[in-house]
């Protein structure tokens, strides 16, 4: 018996199969009287999109194109932004 493991992009829902190293993991902690914990997991285009990756798996240095600088702040506004659109 075969086992096939599809792997999802939380962010544009990317597939591919039997690859883990497929997706990034992607944490956001707000420490407070509650502790927020949030989890998705996001393929390399997506990493590289947000900043979040600046160099993609094979690329070397001197070929990449450095993405537009993003702050720390607008990332995680982003993601924010992303996540309140996914509510039912």
């Amino acid at each position: 018996m075969a086992k096939t493991i599809t792997y999802i992009c939380d962010r544009c829902k990317a597939e591919k199969r039997d690859d883990g190293k497929f997706l990034h993991t992607v944490r956001v902690s707000v420490n407070s009287d509650d502790l927020t914990r949030w989890v998705r997991y996001w393929c390399e285009p997506c990493m590289t999109e947000t900043g979040l990756l600046h160099l993609p798996r094979g690329i070397k240095p001197e070929e990449a194109v450095p993405p537009p600088p993003l702050t720390l702040e607008e990332v995680i506004r982003q993601i924010v932004r992303e996540e309140i659109k996914e509510q039912p």
